[in-house]
């Protein structure tokens, strides 16, 4: 009996692989936009026994592509990035934080840049209040300095305003520093 169920599954899988092949090649006919890259990163795919079915679109380019494949190689809800408002980089920061087991719904907006999501990520890992500076209007490095005042217990409140800029907040994180010290 366990026999026949392990056949039955094999030839499912068989069988959905050779229609997902069916499926990527009537794609690759009708629309000849889907280039060498795209159709390695499917072709991979499917060697892999992955669902292609959540990445073979003409809308993710095959970098976006390949970190999907990544976070299905990883076992991840590759859902919660498999979009195409985020570029590679952004998808690649979503599944960091996905392998952490972070809650990634803090920072996977296409608002933020990959660097800001990085930030952003850092601050959920180590328990930070995001809220100070989880704003697309900070840039990362200004994203940075207020998390780094953050770590060390300061009022960041006293520099935390998109209009100044990195190396102005720097001086204020360290002049609070000395000042706490």
């Amino acid at each position: 009996m366990k026999i026949l169920r392990e056949k039955s599954e094999e030839q499912r899988l068989l069988e959905e692989r050779e229609r997902l092949i069916k499926q990527i090649t009537e794609m690759s006919k009708e629309s000849s936009k889907l280039n060498k890259s795209q159709m390695s990163q499917i072709q991979l795919g499917l060697e892999k026994g992955l669902d292609v079915s959540k990445y073979a679109d003409l809308k993710f380019n095959y970098k976006q592509m390949r970190s999907i494949l990544t976070g299905l190689e990883k076992g991840l809800d590759v859902s919660r990035y498999a979009d195409p408002k985020f570029s590679s980089h952004q998808m690649d920061e979503i599944q960091y934080g996905l392998i952490e087991e972070l809650d990634v719904s803090k920072y996977a907006d296409p608002k933020f840049n990959s660097m800001q999501m990085m930030q952003i990520r850092y601050g959920v890992k180590d328990g930070l209040d995001i809220s100070k500076y989880d704003d697309p209007n900070f840039d990362y490095n200004q994203m940075m300095q207020i998390r780094l005042g953050l770590e060390k217990g300061l009022d960041v409140s006293r520099y935390a305003d998109p209009k100044f800029n990195d190396l102005y907040m720097k001086k204020m994180r360290l002049e609070l520093r000395l000042q706490q010290l």
